[in-house]
């Protein structure tokens, strides 16, 4: 490869590692406030559809966001389908 071929991509790539970035970021920001919801109201029960709605989210984002939080033990499904904080 030419140094100009390579000189050509570059960009490109930084431009991929910069969205990945900004995209992590932005999941770590939805996940803090998400999870500060739920410690700021006890008691807090939710359906995917009514979560989805008080975030703003798109369902597909609100799952994800869902999903690192239960996987981290700080929400569950509860046998209703709404998330509930774990130990409540």
């Amino acid at each position: 490869m030419r140094f100009h071929e390579r000189w050509h991509r570059t960009p490109f790539v930084d431009c991929i590692l910069l969205s990945k970035i900004a995209g992590e970021m932005f999941m770590n920001e939805l996940v803090g406030r998400i999870r500060a919801e739920f410690l700021e109201m006890p008691g807090l029960r939710l359906t995917l559809t009514q979560a989805s709605r008080l975030w703003g989210l798109d369902e597909g984002v609100c799952r994800r966001v869902i999903d690192v939080l239960v996987g981290a033990s700080f929400l569950r499904w509860t046998p209703h389908g709404t998330l509930a904080r774990v130990g409540e």
